[in-house]
């Protein structure tokens, strides 16, 4: 069985090698880090929150077997268009909106290829954030059991 920081390697390395496949920059910072952590700068993160149990020790059955599953979290942060540089009119465009709602998207659909490439994963959740302190996260939560 991996640790897992070796699966979060693994995981931070099809994150790089999709994006490259998709022709989608990241931001430089790229972190493996326990969970949760800030989306306070530009970043992609995989961050783990430990081991599970699955089925749950509760449901096990005779005839069943139970394994080990990593809960991960991967962030993409990026700084968001959808911010207002008039003082006066503090709301974005729609424009400006626009842009952001298309990052978001980009940065989902990198996720879902990432996803449907894997196999073996129990559960998966991709959720796009709405955009905050000019900052907007895509968020991977995925839980992989453990090798």
């Amino acid at each position: 069985m991996g640790t897992l920081y070796e699966l979060a390697e693994d995981l931070m390395d099809s994150v790089r090698q999709q994006a490259l496949q998709s022709d989608i920059a990241l931001p430089a910072r790229q972190i493996i880090y326990m969970t949760p952590i800030p989306p306070d700068c530009e970043q992609v993160a995989v961050m783990f929150n430990g081991w599970t149990l699955y089925p749950e020790t509760g449901q096990i059955q005779t005839c069943m077997t139970s394994q080990w599953m990593a809960g991960f979290s991967v962030i993409i942060t990026r700084c968001t268009p959808a911010v207002s540089k008039n003082p006066k009119n503090p709301i974005p465009g729609s424009e400006l909106m626009g842009a952001a709602a298309l990052i978001a998207s980009t940065d989902a659909e990198l996720f879902r290829d990432i996803v449907g490439a894997m196999s073996g994963f129990m559960s998966v959740t991709i959720a796009v954030q709405a955009p905050s302190g000019g900052l907007q996260t895509v968020e991977l939560d995925i839980s992989i059991p453990g090798i």
